[in-house]
């Protein structure tokens, strides 16, 4: 199973939100889990009031990694940066507005990221 480190940003561009962003890492004891973006082993779905999305776009950026370069497990002791795509959702993700992104790893339990959008779209916010 993987947990969030840190905050959940929100880059948008008014009105719009495009990105989300946070930083995942393992739970102790946890297995190794293949981050690959071309393997497509985690599936990241997104929900709201109006849509669901199974598969969004991401891409990830290894902010500590065990190897040099970085291979595809997120491992113990590794934090992972991902960016997920809201650019090419049907309805676009607005202010306040409250979605779900449900992270879905190949084995282990679903992380789900419950959030609303500010009253204003900024380029960076922090989704309490």
């Amino acid at each position: 199973s993987m947990n969030i480190k840190g905050s959940i940003i929100a880059e948008g561009t008014s009105p719009d939100v495009d990105n989300v962003i946070f930083t995942l890492s393992l739970v102790a004891g946890g297995s190794p889990v293949n981050m690959s973006t071309t393997d497509k082993e985690v599936v990241i779905g997104y929900k709201d009031a109006d849509q669901f999305v199974n598969d969004l776009t991401w891409n990830i950026d290894w902010i500590v990694s065990k190897q040099t370069p970085a291979d595809d497990l997120l491992e113990e002791g590794e934090l992972a940066e991902l960016t997920v795509d809201l650019s090419g959702l049907t309805t676009r993700l607005g202010a306040n507005t409250a979605f779900n992104l449900e992270i879905k790893p190949p084995k282990g339990a679903v992380l789900n990221l419950n959030r609303t959008t500010p009253a204003a779209i900024q380029p960076v916010m922090d989704l309490n």
